[in-house]
């Protein structure tokens, strides 16, 4: 019998005994501290959602989830880095629909991954996005806008950036009701919101915790919001799904957890199962209400699939806007 046949056979016999072994591996687990990556820096609100998880994880798994910010190319380094780690259950991703879903649609010379390399484990936290507008101007509603925006050139709307999840919205109002609008990215959101309260721009797209508080002081007007339930935080604002004429401009940014494909099953189902726990936690709930997030229990499979849906939403925009953000 030659060499290779006899590790072939080998390999065969022992084949239900690695399995075994693997199984009781993926009982062992986790045997040692997990590291968290966090494709963003820290201090922002994807980092607020990442400790918050990070923290009920260590206590449920029984060893330390250390939050890891890896920032940079709009959240790319830090994908590229877990994509790099070893998928033994060790190294996990919190990520956010920029990173994961629109990064390769919009940067595929940058962002070589898709999302197929990831498996989903839970999506932990929504919110939706808002429509700031200046003080002055003309429109006090969505129809308004429509109607005063019709009227205008170019009306000018500015977001944290090229190719961004908030530039997408902004596309998608664009090709929903036709008007003209000029996209201004911004590298600094807090000038963002200094130059709409200035006068200096029209519109601006960002998460609702980011102007609601100068929408209550009253410094900027707020049109509407991208989800199909009104904020909590801003209950007085509309929904664009609302308006027959935005229908299409729907959008929840998210923070969600994420393992390697070729991790044990058992880790992925573990972490999943963790996570609906700790979304029900009186603690956790009230950090998030704090970020302006809200809590989600979807998980694995039904995880993958609003995945999928969205990632087919978002690449027919980004074809029909020609985005590209290199």
């Amino acid at each position: 019998m030659s060499t290779s046949r006899r590790g072939l056979m080998g390999a065969a016999l022992a084949s239900p005994a690695l399995l075994a072994a693997g199984g009781a591996w993926a009982q062992a687990w986790p045997a040692r501290p997990i590291t968290m990556v966090v494709p963003y820096g820290a201090g922002g609100n994807v980092d607020g959602v990442a400790r918050v998880v990070a923290g009920a994880l260590s206590t449920r798994l029984g060893q330390q989830v250390v939050v890891e910010n890896a920032p940079g190319a709009g959240g790319v380094i830090g994908t590229d880095r877990f994509l790099r780690a070893a998928p033994d259950g060790y190294t996990i991703l919190l990520g956010v629909e920029s990173n994961v879903m629109v990064a390769p649609l919009v940067s595929p010379n940058t962002a070589k991954y898709a999302l197929t390399d990831f498996a989903p484990i839970a999506l932990l936290a929504t919110q939706p996005l808002a429509i700031g507008a200046r003080p002055d101007l003309p429109a006090n509603s969505l129809d308004e806008l429509l109607s005063w925006g019709r009227t205008q050139r170019d009306v000018t709307y500015a977001t944290s950036g090229i190719g961004t999840s908030l530039h997408v919205l902004g596309e998608m109002i664009k090709q929903a009701t036709g008007l003209s609008l000029e996209h201004v990215p911004y590298r600094v959101g807090a000038n963002i919101l200094s130059d709409l309260a200035a006068g200096r721009i029209d519109l601006a797209i960002l998460p609702t915790p980011s102007l609601a508080p100068m929408y209550r002081d009253r410094q900027i007007k707020i049109l509407g919001v991208s989800s199909r339930e009104r904020d909590r935080a801003i209950p007085d604002v509309p929904t664009l799904p609302s308006n027959p004429a935005f229908a299409a401009a729907e959008m929840i940014v998210w923070q969600g957890l994420f393992g390697h494909t070729r991790s044990d099953p058992a880790i992925l189902s573990r972490l999943a199962r963790e996570c609906q726990e700790i979304v029900k936690e009186p603690a956790v709930l009230q950090r998030f209400e704090g970020l302006g997030v809200t809590a989600s229990d979807l998980t694995g499979e039904r995880f993958g699939s609003f995945l999928r849906t969205e990632s087919d939403r978002f690449a027919a925009v980004v074809r029909a806007g020609n985005i590209r953000a290199e």
